[in-house]
């Protein structure tokens, strides 16, 4: 008999065409070996996590939620079970033999996948632009999108964009001409922007978006652009500080362009020769102009390690370690983190940081998300890991202090920026939070779970 391709119907079986569109959907492995553990049995969150260890108990809640939401399990008082639905299920696939054991394998040695982060809400990571990273190497396109009436441009100096009241100013040509005539206040962009740097950051359908650095320019030349401008409420604000008032994918683009001035701003000169550096392909590559030397530059990234450190004492609830860093005020606790060293993988990164900040052994390093930190350039990849034991040695120049919390501890923490005293923890923008977060929530669901019990 041959076996059916995963995913299509199996043949005679009424169920089995919605069933497996469903895993279509959901991602066959995980699915069929969630229900194959519950195939005889309802199993609480504590017990499905102890039969799948190597799978990160965020990711597992995750999936439980996602098949809760396609009516296949359901979560009663003593725990997880298969709906009528997912024992159907479970009826087509069991027949199946060694598919059926390949899947509970695949399951039950599963590392977290990397999985697409398009629709993340972390801050900086719903890029809507085409990068066009073939097209912006043309110069003659290039130089077709800066005269295009329709392409965007934004202005940044020194950290800092150009509003107009509380939203971020988008300047177009197409809305400079006012009866046929161009704006006097408009004017003058246009100007700055064909004697200012131009970098290229993308297309939205066919619209070229620019950023333009004026970063060169002193606080008086800044001021008096500004005046020129003669708009009312128009003022450069601070990025960062600025977060709060951008959608998500503008802090995206924007921080792509902080991202790349920045890079453009540390790469003036050849690291090999010492001569000037010229831009090219849109703002994206460098060469040096020593015609015996010739280096090319792009654009850096720094890769950094941020991981949420548990641990699950024999009795009582799980803790988390959370450290006051020098660089933070006081009582703000954040994660640990740390940049990775050339020649190392990101696992060993994470056990090398904790080990080095919080003298904390850890084993099960779990890749959870990340996110694109334009503070300068860095990415950070967050991860959670089991700590092996609690004591801890911390390195002074690093950390102010470390502490050992509870998820209902935490829960009375403010956020970073609140008003009053007391310990706070890392802004919601921040990846440091989402880890957090996440093991709070589910953390708290297990007490829920064994409170039930």
């Amino acid at each position: 008999m041959s076996l059916p391709i995963p995913g299509s119907p199996v043949r005679g079986s009424k169920t089995g065409k919605p069933i497996m569109a469903l895993l279509d959907l959901l991602g066959r492995t995980w699915a069929l070996g969630i229900i194959w553990q519950l195939r005889k049995e309802t199993l609480s969150f504590g017990a499905l996590q102890l039969r799948c260890e190597n799978i990160s108990p965020t990711l597992l809640t995750k999936r439980l939620k996602e098949l809760q939401q396609t009516n296949l399990i359901e979560k009663t008082l003593l725990g997880y079970e298969l709906t009528a639905v997912g024992s159907a299920l479970f009826d087509v696939i069991s027949p199946l033999g060694q598919w059926t054991k390949h899947w509970q394998l695949s399951f039950d040695e599963a590392k977290q996948p990397l999985e697409n982060n398009m629709n993340n809400e972390l801050t900086f990571c719903q890029m809507p632009l085409n990068r066009a990273s073939t097209l912006r190497k043309d110069k003659t396109w290039l130089q077709e999108q800066v005269r295009s009436q329709s392409s965007h441009y934004y202005f940044f100096w020194r950290s800092k964009y150009l509003y107009l009241e509380q939203e971020i100013y988008v300047f177009n040509k197409k809305n400079a001409i006012d009866a046929g005539k161009i704006h006097p206040c408009k004017q003058v962009m246009i100007e700055t922007l064909d004697t200012s740097g131009l970098i290229f950051l993308g297309l939205n359908n066919t619209e070229a978006h620019f950023v333009c650095d004026l970063s060169h320019l002193t606080e008086e030349a800044i001021a008096l652009w500004l005046e020129t401008l003669a708009i009312d409420n128009i003022k450069f604000i601070d990025f960062r500080r600025s977060l709060s008032l951008l959608t998500h994918q503008q802090g995206a683009i924007l921080s792509y362009a902080k991202a790349l001035i920045h890079w453009q701003q540390s790469a003036l000169h050849c690291g090999f020769c010492g001569s000037k550096t010229n831009a090219t392909d849109g703002g994206h590559r460098r060469v040096c102009s020593n015609s015996g030397c010739e280096k090319e530059q792009f654009p850096r990234t720094d890769p950094a390690v941020i991981m949420l450190v548990e641990y699950q004492p024999e009795t009582g609830p799980a803790l988390c370690l959370l450290a006051e860093h020098h660089r933070t005020p006081e009582l703000m606790f954040s994660t640990l983190a740390g940049f990775v060293d050339p020649g190392e993988s990101l696992a060993e990164a994470v056990t090398r940081e904790v080990f080095e900040e919080a003298g904390v052994q850890v084993s099960n390093v779990c890749y959870i998300d990340s996110q694109p930190w334009p503070f300068p350039n860095s990415l950070m990849i967050g991860f959670i890991a089991q700590a092996k034991g609690m004591d801890l040695c911390l390195e002074e120049e690093e950390l102010r202090s470390a502490e050992w919390f509870t998820a209902e501890q935490l829960t009375h923490f403010k956020d970073w920026g609140d008003d009053g005293e007391g310990p706070k923890l890392p802004r919601k923008e921040s990846i440091a939070r989402l880890l957090i977060d996440l093991w709070c929530e589910k953390q708290l669901a297990l007490t829920v779970d064994v409170t039930a019990g």
